[in-house]
């Protein structure tokens, strides 16, 4: 049986933003609601957001049998420095 694709419900993160996730089995997609906020609301947000992320994961980890990794760069990405 072919679990993908997995979903979510949207997940309230506050400020009036939803996001819902989904994965096809080699990539994790989002959809917030409305559009995804940047500069200083968006920054308020990712505390939230990583949580409904994080625990969306942990679903995709159950219902693969598969460890799960993500990795967060910083803003602006590496540095060879």
């Amino acid at each position: 049986m072919n679990p993908f694709p997995i979903t979510s419900a949207p997940t309230p993160l506050g400020k009036g933003y939803s996001v819902a996730f989904s994965f096809d089995g080699s990539r994790i997609d989002c959809e917030w609601l409305p559009k995804m906020p940047y500069g200083r609301r968006g920054r308020s947000l990712l505390p939230a957001y990583r949580e409904a992320r994080n625990a969306f994961l942990g679903k995709v980890a159950i219902f693969t049998g598969k460890n799960v990794m993500v990795v967060d760069l910083p803003e602006g990405g590496l540095s060879d420095g």
